[in-house]
């Protein structure tokens, strides 16, 4: 295998953005360009000099039907609770490349593009409170059933705790909770919208930024993005425009990406 650049593994991405693009448009699926990269779309017109992926979102009523409809010659799509990586989110990867994490040697995939699905949360708090606890508890039993054993004796003997404890449950029931909890409010006028982050961890957006698109530039390739993307990034970020400090100037992702057949 042979090594990539960061350059080249941002062409890679940037061909697999403008081919999501060209799929969404022509099975009307709306979808935003998010985080860094909607960061870049606006201050940049591209990818922010220091970033390593794409990111994007889309409510779930779209997700899925993007899960259902994916079609490519070139990339492949990972789903979200897979076995050996289990995730909120899904990714599309290029079959052709390599990715070693220096944290998650063991969950090795090509160069990605992530999809972030967005679910309704109810406006009443304590309702909220408890959609989250519920789905808390079955992605931490996710977690458990998921974790991977190492070359290290100690965190292995926790991990093999974490595997009996989540033993009662199957994978896939786990799973099904999951949804069931996460998707409670789907269809449901609500005034908030969560993005699943991680396993324990959302973010919480108005969800009349939802609602409709515009076009904005990245690199060579026209995309989506929400239209109130300001607040949208104001929320998520403060002031977005303005350039972090140089040290925090680096990608955010550690891992080192390969070509195969190369």
């Amino acid at each position: 295998m042979k090594e990539m650049t960061l350059n080249e593994s941002k062409r890679i991405q940037i061909e697999m953005l403008r081919e999501l693009d060209a799929f969404c448009r022509s099975h009307d699926i709306k979808y935003s360009v998010a985080y860094g990269t909607l960061i870049g779309a606006v201050r940049h017109k591209g990818f922010i000099p220091w970033d390593d992926d794409i990111d994007v979102t889309m409510i779930r009523s779209e997700f899925e039907k993007f899960l259902k409809i994916w079609k490519s010659e070139k990339y492949e799509l990972l789903v979200p609770m897979r076995k050996k990586r289990w995730e909120f989110f899904a990714r599309i990867v290029d079959p052709n490349t390599y990715v070693k994490f220096d944290k998650f040697p063991e969950s090795p995939f090509g160069v990605w593009l992530t999809i972030f699905p967005v679910d309704s949360r109810p406006d009443n708090e304590s309702e909220w409170l408890k959609q989250k606890k519920k789905i808390d508890h079955y992605a931490t039993l996710a977690r458990f059933k998921c974790t991977v054993l190492t070359n290290d004796k100690l965190r292995n003997f926790f991990k093999r705790i974490s595997h009996v404890l989540a033993a009662p449950l199957s994978l896939e029931k786990i799973n099904q909770n999951v949804m069931r909890f996460a998707t409670k409010y789907e269809g449901e006028h609500t005034n908030k919208k969560i993005v699943w982050v991680n396993y324990n961890t959302y973010e919480q957006y108005p969800a009349s930024l939802f609602d409709n698109y515009v076009d904005l530039k990245f690199e060579d390739v026209i995309v989506r993005a929400m239209a109130g993307y300001d607040t949208y990034l104001r929320t998520a970020y403060g002031d977005y425009m303005q350039l972090p400090p140089v040290e925090q100037q680096q990608p955010s992702h550690d891992y080192t990406a390969y070509y195969i057949n190369k």
